[in-house]
Parts: structure tokens; C-alpha cells; sequence
């Protein structure tokens, strides 16, 4: 995570790390006036999936997370309200790409959700990305090429029940000639 401080005071928190299994742990950040701070979240829990929640005692902080790997990174802006409806305009799932949409819930009740995926071929809901429970915490992950294949436009739509959730999509991209990541 990186957080900038666009204010003249030094702000204080929390960042809290939830990965898909329940566990959780957090460190203290402090962000100075005019100033940065990062947070790695692999240091803090490892696992390959994570979510984080950034409590701050203060305003005029802006947080971004980054995400790197063999094929590239890519930087995003965090939410800063968890909400019950999600979109993701475009992703692919054609050779070479894979696609993944992650759900966490900050709130201190489940919530549940649906995903809806919108392609040349039509509109698509696979069963096992129906009626997902979310629990508080929680992180979950679908691996969306797995059951919407082939699409070379693949726009996914993110549908709470029952409560809320922040909702991140990464695309990632392995070709011959060109490699990369998109977070969305």
C-alpha cells in the first residue's frame, strides 16, 4: 500500500490485513505531513490473496495499493466505503489471461454476493459464483476464466444481497510479446 499525506500534520493509524482463511493481523502506520508511507502486506501476513483495511486518526490521506509480479504492476486507488454493487467494465479470458475478481468485507456482518459476467457471446452467471458468502474479514477470490472462457470482453458485474464489500478485479496477461497486470 502506499499512503500520501496532503495535510501539515503527521497522521497515525492502523493497517489491518485479512487473507481467505480468517486470519488477521495488524501494524501501526504513520504517514508524515506532505509526506508517504508504504505498507507491504505480504510482511504483515502472507498469503497469496489479502485484503487490507487503513484506520487513521486524521484525514488527507489518499491510499493506493500496488500489486507486482513476473509479469509487470500495476497501482490502483483503495476504496474508502465498502458498497453492495461493483463493476468492471472490461477483462479477458482468452489464451494467455487470466482473470480474477476479490471480495472483502470490511463490515462486522457476512454478506452475500453474486457475480454477473457480460460477454460478446451474452450475459453469463456460473453457479459456483452465485450466492458467495462473504463472512466479516473475509477474503474471497474467483479465478473467472475458469468458468466464463474464451472472451475476449469480459465485463463483471458485482451484486451484494446482502450487505456490502469492496471489490477489486486484476487482470493478468501472459503473451509471447507482451506481458502485464491490470487492477481495477
Amino acid at each position: 500500500l502506499y499512503l500520501v499525506n496532503s495535510g501539515t500534520q503527521a497522521v497515525q493509524g492502523t493497517v489491518t490485513v485479512d487473507d481467505g482463511t480468517g486470519k488477521s493481523a495488524s501494524r501501526p502506520v504513520s504517514v508524515p505531513a506532505l509526506g508517504e508511507a508504504t505498507a507491504t502486506l505480504g510482511s504483515i501476513l502472507p498469503d497469496d490473496w489479502l485484503a487490507a483495511r487503513v484506520d487513521l486518526q486524521g484525514g488527507g490521506v489518499a491510499v493506493s495499493q500496488l500489486v507486482a509480479g513476473p509479469t509487470g504492476w500495476s497501482v490502483a486507488p483503495c476504496s474508502s466505503v465498502a458498497e453492495p454493487d461493483w463493476y468492471f467494465a472490461s477483462g479477458a479470458t482468452t489464451v494467455g489471461n487470466a482473470l480474477y475478481v476479490s471480495l472483502f468485507n470490511p463490515t462486522p456482518s457476512s454478506a452475500v454476493v453474486d457475480l454477473r459476467f457480460v460477454t460478446e457471446k451474452g450475459v453469463t452467471q456460473p453457479s459456483p459464483f452465485q450466492g458467495l458468502i462473504v463472512g466479516p474479514g473475509a477474503v474471497v477470490t474467483a479465478q473467472v476464466a475458469a468458468y466464463v472462457q474464451d472472451q475476449a470482453v469480459v465485463a463483471t458485474d458485482v451484486v451484494a444481497r446482502s450487505g456490502k464489500v469492496v471489490a477489486t478485479e486484476l487482470q493478468v496477461h501472459k503473451g509471447s510479446r507482451r506481458s502485464g497486470v491490470s487492477l481495477r
